[in-house]
């Protein structure tokens, strides 16, 4: 809220600040054998286990601090989406997990938001589906795509590679880049490279696409900026004429002719 806020700070103290955001050691996974740490990244605080393209990583809820994180709540983390058990009535599993929009619980295809992160951890199958069976009857339960295989860690990034069933049809998935598959392949025989060539293709299209999108608009503006000039130098001559032939347009157009008629 400046200037009305004028608060300031030492650079020593941010510095101090940033030095305490730094990666920490939160211990080994008994079960791996492997280190977990709490790392800082561009998109904010992670916690990641092992390394090279085994490696697995989740985000920080953003109701969770990084101080609080401890090697009990990483593993947790690092375990989700957990399966809570089967609908006895459809035999589809439930699973409560954390996406991209914040905590959740799983049915199929349909979903339903939770409140709060801690809640993933603690709601059990009998709570879930009554939930799910009240908002469903309300219609506030979300339709969302469903996971067919899990292909693996991208090599650049470690996030996981999808096949997804979707609306249109079955489609790779990696973060917010989605590819569909051709019409001919078998979401089954899909495996990881065929996954990341598609996705590495369909990239490269946007950035065309995109480029080509700033191109036409860039020449669309120059059109519109020259027909602008034209179209000024032609009122600045019509108001010319008028003032000149009295003040009408009907003047201004007989004016004209004279002149041109003396011309010629």
């Amino acid at each position: 809220r400046y200037p009305e806020c004028r608060y300031t700070r030492r650079l020593p103290d941010i510095a101090a600040d940033a030095g305490e955001r730094s990666d920490r050691l939160l211990g080994t996974d008994p079960d791996t054998g492997e280190e977990v740490w709490l790392r800082f990244g561009r998109f904010g605080p992670y916690v990641e286990r092992g390394e090279g393209e085994g490696r697995a990583r989740a985000s920080l809820p953003k109701d969770w601090t990084p101080e609080s994180v401890d090697l009990e709540k990483a593993r947790a983390l690092l375990a989700l989406p957990r399966e809570l058990g089967r609908d006895p009535g459809s035999g589809e599993p439930v699973v409560a997990g954390i996406g991209r929009y914040g905590p959740y619980v799983q049915r199929g295809d349909r979903y339903l938001r939770l409140s709060g992160s801690n809640e993933v951890f603690t709601i059990d199958l009998d709570e879930a589906l009554r939930r799910l069976a009240e908002a469903e009857a309300g219609g506030k339960v979300r339709r969302t795509s469903t996971v067919l295989r899990e292909l693996g860690p991208h090599p650049e990034d470690g996030k996981p590679v999808r096949v997804m069933k979707g609306r249109f049809g079955p489609y790779v998935a990696h973060g917010r880049t989605f590819a569909s598959l051709p019409k001919d392949a078998d979401p089954e025989s899909v495996d990881l490279a065929a996954a990341v060539e598609l996705l590495a293709a369909r990239a490269a299209g946007g950035r065309k696409k995109s480029g080509a999108k700033a191109k036409a608009g860039a020449t669309k503006g120059t059109r519109k900026a020259a027909s602008y000039t034209i179209t000024r130098k032609t009122s600045a001559r019509r108001t010319s004429a008028v003032a000149k032939g009295g003040g009408s347009a009907k003047a201004a157009a007989k004016t004209t002719i004279r002149r041109r008629a003396k011309g010629a």
